[in-house]
């Protein structure tokens, strides 16, 4: 059995579903990292200080895109510039890279124990999907110390065109979506995972409040990882999730308490 989550809240109810693997989106669900300078090329070329923005806040800009096209459009852009503009272009691509590389890695609250619930000597059944390079996922999974994924999804990942980078991880660790439990912090991430078909979709309010996020109805919106534990079935060879949501059951009506075992914790 798992044990009752106390997280201090006045009434809750805890929820508990099945699934077979995880599929995490990296930054900003599990891990954190501090703001970087991200400037475009200004018009007359001299790139802009004052623009700031994180992996996390650009990765819908890129993530719908196959990385053909993304590579494709870098070459054109590149061949479009000569002389002092490429100068310019390249150094920042390499400014970029190095404060990447170098911003720190903070790892969301609950992240570590979750994951860590996931792991056994023999089985790894999670996968975590990132808009960043693989050096970046790499880079970042190192720094946070938590345990290798079976599987990485970044950009550089080759998928036709429009497909969700948790439905390739999905299928590069062995398992349908539709038996996947999916943990996003992202409205957007939200509405992907749900009109990709995952079999549950937990969001965290880790970039957005609680109210925001119900309003795309994922099964699950959970105020850190913390709220969520995890253990591996034997009978099932799955997974066993419990998720404790502050309020009660009413306040969920787009939740099926049947089928989630709603119980309310007063």
């Amino acid at each position: 059995m798992l044990p009752l989550i106390d997280l201090g809240y006045s009434s809750a109810t805890l929820f508990k579903f099945s699934a077979s693997a995880v599929i995490f989106d990296l930054d900003g669900t599990l891990t954190n990292s501090t703001p970087v300078s991200t400037p475009p090329l200004s018009p007359d070329d001299t790139p802009p200080r004052s623009r700031r923005s994180s992996v996390s806040s650009v990765s819908f800009i890129r993530r719908r895109r196959s990385s053909f096209a993304i590579n494709l459009q870098r070459k054109l852009f590149e061949l479009s510039l000569d002389g002092p503009v490429r100068i310019c272009y390249e150094e920042f691509e390499e400014d970029l890279k190095n404060a990447r590389a170098n911003c720190p890695i903070h790892l969301q609250p609950g992240a570590m124990a979750l994951v860590e619930s996931l792991v056994t000597e023999c089985d790894r059944r999670y996968a975590v999907m990132t808009a960043g390079t693989a050096e970046y996922a790499s880079n970042c999974i190192t720094r946070a110390e938590i345990p290798i994924p079976q599987v990485i999804v970044t950009n550089e990942d080759q998928s036709p065109a429009d497909t969700e980078p948790m439905v390739l991880a999905a299928q590069k660790i062995g398992f349908p979506l539709s038996e996947c439990a999916v943990f996003v912090n992202t409205p957007s991430q939200v509405c992907a995972a749900l009109a990709s078909g995952a079999a549950k979709v937990v969001a965290v309010c880790s970039s957005h409040d609680r109210a925001e996020l119900e309003k795309y109805h994922p099964h699950y919106v959970v105020d850190t990882l913390e709220a969520v534990q995890c253990s591996f079935s034997a009978e099932s060879d799955g997974l066993r999730f419990a998720v404790l949501i502050p309020g009660n059951p009413s306040g969920f009506p787009h939740m099926s308490l049947e089928e989630a075992y709603g119980r309310a914790i007063c």
